[in-house]
């Protein structure tokens, strides 16, 4: 078994056949875009659209970039995970497992808010802070 090793993020490329597979690096010209879906002009669905398409067209064709929308509550949730990594990226060039998994994780498991049902109310808001 071949294990592969990025940014400390430990990685089994062949645990699963797949013959679309081509044990590239799954990380190499991806990015994922967090956006916040609560504030009033971006719970409208057709500026969310225009945002993505805009993103799509000035991002380069050769870079696959996810746009997931958050609500209020799973960013809060992510910019923990995120501020450590950026944390530990700041003292060491290449950071521990216990620091990039959990940001890993966090990224796969994002799910995105769709219509952002979530409390946007000024006391919701303070609460968070």
């Amino acid at each position: 078994e071949k294990l592969i090793s990025y940014f400390g993020f430990q990685l089994d490329l062949y645990c699963e056949e797949n013959p679309c597979d081509n044990d590239e690096d799954p990380f190499s010209f991806r990015t994922t875009l967090v956006l916040p879906c609560w504030p009033k002009r971006l719970r409208d669905k057709t500026f969310r659209n225009l945002v993505e398409k805009t993103i799509e067209a000035e991002t380069p064709a050769h870079i696959h970039t996810k746009v997931v929308w958050l609500g209020i509550w799973q960013m809060k949730n992510f910019e923990q995970v995120y501020s450590a990594w950026l944390e530990e990226m700041a003292k060491t060039e290449i950071p521990g497992y216990e620091i990039v998994n959990p940001f890993i994780d966090a990224i796969n498991k994002l799910e995105p808010c769709g219509s952002c049902t979530d409390d946007c109310s000024p006391q919701q808001i303070n609460d968070i802070k």
